[in-house]
């Protein structure tokens, strides 16, 4: 499946500058907010199971184990992806969520998502987006043995393009969101991937220096200019609103 028959809609919440972390998400009546943005992904795109994020999203607010078995390199192949938990019929509402950890730091416990800081991840299922030369085969029989499925997405550098290519061939869907961080979400932009933008958008402003913008480029590189069409808006409590947006041909 050609990766620009794939809908990518970017699901994010920002401030009236950018900001989608940090100060952004101490202001006032963030909570209702926060539960606006869930509860648009679950009444606006329930037509897909497939999410993706990065590794920070889930990094810090999940168990993962410290130690894992050691397995002698050479032993798994990386000539095939672990698909065979996609066999698994997932929990009415829940995802396949993809996350891309290009050099493999998330031990999980379990092969499903729980935590108290996103709660609204709870239960879905765990895909790990990887590479190959990024992964230790310790990590690679550890996901294999929770029921983790991975995919492999580039060598040494991550193919997000890939990503989200397989994980819709595999699953039987043209349609994903991507839920960020900020630096996956310049990744996506940068590959020409994101058609919908969609973003609830707080009515605070955050200079913090330390506070990341929606699109947040690596080493230096530039965010390229990007033209959209307003699709709809609708206006929440508090100030808020809910936007969502079209990328125009050729702005890139």
């Amino acid at each position: 499946m050609p990766a620009d028959e794939i809908e990518v809609v970017c699901h994010m919440i920002a401030s009236l500058d950018g900001k989608c972390d940090g100060e952004a998400f101490k202001s006032k009546n963030f909570d209702y907010f926060l539960k606006s943005y869930y509860d648009v992904d679950a009444k606006h795109f329930a037509d897909t199971p497939v999410t993706f994020s990065g590794r920070k999203c889930l990094y810090d607010v999940i168990e993962l184990e410290e130690k894992l078995e050691d397995v002698p390199e050479g032993t798994i192949s990386r000539d095939e992806d672990f698909i065979k938990p996609f066999e698994d019929t997932l929990t009415p509402g829940r995802h396949w969520h993809c996350v891309v950890d290009p050099r493999g730091k998330m031990t999980y416990k379990t092969n499903v998502v729980d935590s108290k800081v996103f709660p609204f991840y709870n239960g879905d299922r765990v895909v790990e987006i990887v590479t190959k030369k990024g992964v230790s085969d310790a990590f690679l029989s550890h996901l294999r043995k929770i029921g983790v499925p991975y995919i492999f997405a580039g060598e040494e550098e991550l193919s997000c393009s890939l990503a989200v290519r397989k994980a819709c061939e595999y699953l039987g869907v043209k349609k994903v969101i991507l839920h960020g961080g900020p630096t996956l979400n310049y990744s996506f932009l940068k590959e020409n991937l994101i058609t919908t933008p969609s973003l609830i958008q707080i009515p605070t402003i955050s200079s913090h220096s330390g506070d990341l913008p929606l699109f947040n480029p690596m080493n230096g590189e530039q965010v390229p200019r990007v033209d959209l069409t307003l699709i709809a808006s609708e206006s929440l409590e508090h100030g808020g609103a809910w936007l969502r947006y079209s990328i125009d041909a050729n702005s890139h």
